[in-house]
């Protein structure tokens, strides 16, 4: 069993890989210009690529991945040789991920009739193969594990705190680079019996494990596809805005394979699925007829691939409701409230103490207003005490009123204003991507 016993497989993955590569090429190949102090995110001719495919890990167990190292210079509209804009290379490699996993599993499915597990984060184990031999056959994910949580649990020690996603996510590096042992250079060929000895060791032969996942694929449920609301639905959940990228990943996300179609096919009416669900949401890019825009994503150049810009109807009026909630909020004022507003346990309260008739003070009573302060010569009179709350046993007296300070004549102090400003990182390495740690 293996790349070296059966071509399928490695033409599989070969044909998930240009798929990746093919989405980069298009959507991920922009570059940077700087003009009258602003940038513009202009498509490049094509990338330099370099793929260089293994079959096993560092631990020699079976993986068959491929390093794939991109050039940072491209070649700009104007002929010049410039820097890469390597943001989406980086940022979105989940999505790049999903595609890959999503071609790979159809590309199985029609040539050896498996069926697929549920999709957890963009992958899915295939039906019928047994946890034992993924375990057996993942060393290397299980040191990174066993160093990470070591890793996280000095973080928590030292912060204080769970690390952050991307905290999470440099630890993750750190752990895989401590655990990287030297490769043993052992050709798939020479482990192929070690391979099957591991196996039968576990009860499991080539027959056997064949059976189990045929078994599994005729009884396995088939699932339905998404509907372009399942895939609004989802990306909604995880914000407010999106962009392609996103929407890719959800695509592969959801759908489930479909024997009987090829590889190149597939990638291309996944493309045609994120049409048609983006042709459904409503863009924030302004309105511009006059300025320049991309042939791959028909953006406008002023505007960054990578920036989020999709949305619904039903989200932009969410966000209304709650801008009007915060105005309604702020420009009304807020009552005073008395400390305690739930029930007091009588065994914390103190014991009251006797008093004398004149300190004696019906409950019925209300609290005599404070004597109005007189206004200094010139000035505003102070605006009076609310009555609603005078009258009230429940609230305390109210305090006087401050004197604003403002001179007569002079203009009343302005109310202060709230502005917020964002800012994006412009990391320009383009890095390559394996699926697991090697």
């Amino acid at each position: 069993m293996g790349p070296h016993r059966d071509p399928g497989l490695l033409e599989a993955h070969n044909l998930a890989v240009g798929a990746v590569l093919d989405h980069i090429e298009q959507y991920g190949a922009t570059t940077r210009i700087r003009v009258d102090d602003a940038r513009q995110h202009p498509d490049v001719d094509g990338l330099i690529m370099a793929a260089f495919p293994q079959a096993t890990s560092r631990e020699d167990d079976p993986q068959l991945h491929t390093h794939v190292v991109i050039s940072a210079k491209v070649l700009a509209p104007d002929g010049r040789w410039l820097a890469l804009d390597g943001r989406y290379l980086k940022r979105k490699q989940r999505a790049l991920g999903g595609l890959y996993q999503s071609v790979l599993r159809v590309e199985l499915t029609s040539r050896y009739g498996v069926a697929w597990g549920p999709i957890e984060k963009g992958q899915a184990e295939i039906a019928g193969m047994p946890k034992e031999l993924l375990d057996a056959f993942s060393k290397r994910t299980a040191q990174v594990d066993a160093a990470l949580a070591d890793k996280i649990t000095e973080f928590r020690e030292r912060e204080g705190r769970d690390p952050t996603r991307w905290e999470r996510a440099a630890l993750t590096r750190e752990a895989s680079e401590d655990t990287r042992a030297k490769k043993t250079h052992a050709s798939p060929g020479d482990l192929g019996s070690h391979w099957r000895d591991q196996a039968e060791a576990l009860g499991w032969s080539p027959a056997r494990l064949l059976e189990r996942m045929w078994d599994s694929a005729r009884t396995h449920p088939t699932p339905e596809p998404p509907t372009v609301v399942d895939v609004i639905e989802q990306l909604s959940a995880a914000g407010s805005a999106w962009n392609r990228a996103d929407v890719l990943q959800a695509v592969c996300d959801l759908t489930p394979p479909v024997a009987g179609v090829h590889g190149q096919r597939w990638a291309a009416a996944v493309e045609r699925a994120c049409d048609r669900v983006i042709e459904t949401c409503t863009t924030l890019d302004p309105p511009s007829e006059r300025s320049p825009r991309r042939a791959s994503d028909g953006r406008s150049i002023w505007i960054a691939p990578i920036e989020p810009h999709l949305t619904t109807e039903a989200v932009l009026a969410q966000e209304e409701r709650i801008l009007l909630f915060a105005i309604d909020a702020h420009d009304t004022p807020a009552r005073r409230r008395p400390l305690w507003t739930g029930a007091v346990s009588t065994s914390s309260r103190p014991t009251p103490q006797p008093q004398s008739p004149a300190m004696t003070r019906s409950s019925s009573s209300s609290v005599p207003p404070a004597p109005a302060r007189q206004p200094r010569s010139g000035g505003p009179p102070p605006p009076s005490a609310p009555k609603a709350a005078m009258s009230s046993p429940s609230h305390p007296p109210p305090r006087r009123p401050r004197s604003s300070g403002t001179r007569p004549g002079s203009s009343p102090p302005r109310s202060p204003s709230c502005s917020t400003s964002g800012a994006t990182g412009s990391p320009t390495t383009s890095t390559g991507s394996r699926r697991a740690p090697r």
